[in-house]
């Protein structure tokens, strides 16, 4: 059956430090005594257990995995959303230039989600259209916030116009952790905040309105939502009894998280099954968190391997739903 990773992601060697390029916000790479790659800036360093630059490396690992496709975009700590105006503009021109690259070398094995600059709505505007001009790009990753604003406000109304008008699919990752100066023990800021900030993003796009003015939007969200699934009969409870849930939507929140797709992240298979209880297990495609270690081992097999789901089921799982998402098929 055909596989394909939305959730994948590559390290651009243009975006790394170098005796020509010292900004502080760039990354270095390094190479621990047992040969294990990690980047490096400022005391933060961000482990690789895959390769994450060398492109034909890169490929055999997929094929380790049997993963035929991935969806590359930027790691997180790479969006620059904290950058001036001009510097997040030329680091997401260079780190599309090169998945875009990384897409046409090899077509049938990756095809590219941009980055935008966010923090600056017009040159985000100017850089999609140029995204998806370019061969093999079929949309952008975006952050979930930007400095503790999230995607449903409506600063970035003409974005999301723009997004379902060129038909881009838009994979949105957790950043700027909410509660993040409480998780620093015990590695909780990914254990735990990036499944709270994943559904507290999920939360903006679906009580903000936007599905009802952009119904057309392909939305996917990270990390199987986060916690979103155990929300959404709290969600619509609220809605019923509170009227703050109901302001700027118009049918309960459940219904708009099935507008949304989910990665399969979620390293549980009864995770995944209620998952697809509640959203559908038609908006489910396959993740894999490349290059990181909280990525699953066997992406493929954790999809073959779950009870209670026919065979047509598991493969759009793998691979049918992401193909259509992104015009593959």
């Amino acid at each position: 059956m055909l596989t394909i990773d939305m959730h994948g992601h590559f390290v651009a060697r243009e975006l790394l430090k170098s005796e020509e390029h010292t900004d502080p916000w760039r990354f270095e790479l390094r190479k621990r005594e047992d040969g294990a790659l990690y980047l490096t800036r400022e005391g933060d360093t961000v482990p690789l257990l895959h390769e994450a630059i060398d492109l034909p490396r890169i490929v055999t690992t997929l094929d380790f995995l049997r993963i035929d496709m991935m969806a590359l975009s930027v790691i997180p700590p790479q969006m620059g959303y904290r950058l001036e105006h001009d510097e997040a503009l030329s680091l997401s021109r260079v780190a599309n230039d090169a998945i875009a690259d990384a897409a046409a070398t090899y077509p049938q094995r990756f095809v590219g989600l941009g980055n935008l600059p966010l923090q600056n709505i017009e040159a985000s505007m100017n850089e999609l259209r140029r995204i998806m001009a370019l061969p093999g790009m079929k949309g952008v990753q975006l952050g979930s916030n930007v400095d503790g604003v999230y995607l449903g406000d409506d600063r970035f109304r003409p974005l999301w116009a723009a997004v379902q008008k060129a038909d881009a699919v838009v994979f949105v990752h957790p950043v700027n952790l909410i509660g993040a100066d409480r998780l620093r023990p015990y590695f909780l800021a990914n254990t735990v905040g990036n499944p709270v900030e994943t559904a507290r993003g999920i939360a903006d796009i679906v009580f903000s309105g936007l599905l009802d003015e952009f119904p057309g939007l392909k939305i996917c969200l990270a990390h199987g939502g986060g916690v979103v699934a155990s929300l959404l009969g709290r969600w619509d409870h609220g809605y019923e009894v509170r009227p703050q849930h109901a302001e700027r939507i118009s049918r309960p929140p459940s219904e708009y998280a099935r507008m949304l797709y989910y990665d399969t992240i979620t390293h549980s298979p009864e995770a995944l099954r209620f998952l697809g209880s509640q959203v559908g297990f038609d908006h489910i495609v396959i993740g894999t968190d490349y290059p990181f270690d909280m990525g699953p081992a066997d992406p493929v097999g954790f999809v073959e391997g779950l009870e209670g789901l026919s065979d047509h089921t598991k493969r759009q799982i793998a691979g049918g739903t992401a193909a259509r998402l992104l015009g593959l098929s």
